[in-house]
């Protein structure tokens, strides 16, 4: 939903060449509900305590979805003891993710989260778990030595998405837009997940707007050919 959020935005900015500050902040407020709705209704299924979900605030800041410093603590703890070493398989991971469970029953799960909930915290899982976030990942996989490591690679392919499409994002407000949309989604996604999750997130983003913008531009096309026509 939130994907399709942001093509709109960037279509209504390609018509428009502007955005009305009433249109940004309601759509932040729009987003914000959205993440706590979805926030609450995924605790509650997991049977967890949603209460916390019904403060935006709390729900986007607060909700151990960035960066939780208490739980890469506790996976630290716990690493091998609870959890053998990941040895890079995480990073990989995304490569099955195509492949449907039909074919393969067996197939890794992308996400790190139920891994995390059921085998360090000894909780029942049901999705999505408690995900390390990119620091606890890089420990997950090498120690202390991956959770510098990690971090600081995943930073270096930061720079170079930067470097690659620099030139097009400084000259072009719509690539710009469409840029920050996925960096963004891969940049949280990342931190706060785990990297393979990041990257199916970002793929599937990617399928989806690009499918909305090749329907949307092709039908503006064919209305402005019918008027050329009609002229």
């Amino acid at each position: 939903m939130l994907v399709g959020i942001n093509c709109l935005i960037i279509i209504y900015y390609a018509k428009n060449r502007s955005l009305p500050k009433k249109v940004l902040i309601g759509t932040l407020v729009f987003s914000v509900s959205i993440a706590s709705g979805m926030g609450y209704l995924r605790a509650t299924a997991q049977g967890n305590d949603a209460s916390t979900y019904t403060d935006p605030i709390q729900s986007t800041v607060g909700s151990g979805n960035f960066v939780d410093l208490a739980r890469t603590s506790i996976i630290i703890a716990n690493v091998p003891e609870k959890m053998d070493y990941l040895y890079g398989t995480s990073l990989i991971s995304w490569i099955t993710a195509p492949i449907p469970r039909v074919i393969w029953p067996e197939k890794p799960n992308v996400s790190l989260g139920p891994s995390v909930r059921s085998e360090i915290y000894g909780l029942p899982t049901l999705n999505n778990g408690f995900p390390p976030g990119i620091v606890a990942e890089g420990y997950m996989n090498f120690g202390y030595i991956g959770l510098i490591i990690l971090p600081f690679l995943f930073g270096s392919i930061q720079k170079l998405l930067y470097m690659t499409f620099r030139n097009i994002i400084i000259s072009n407000p719509i690539a710009l837009l469409i840029y920050i949309s996925f960096l963004w989604r891969f940049s949280f996604g990342a931190i706060g997940l785990n990297f393979s999750q990041a990257l199916v997130q970002v793929a599937t983003d990617i399928v989806v707007m690009g499918t909305l913008l090749i329907l949307t531009t092709s039908s503006a096309r064919k209305a402005n050919l019918q008027k050329a026509k009609s002229l």
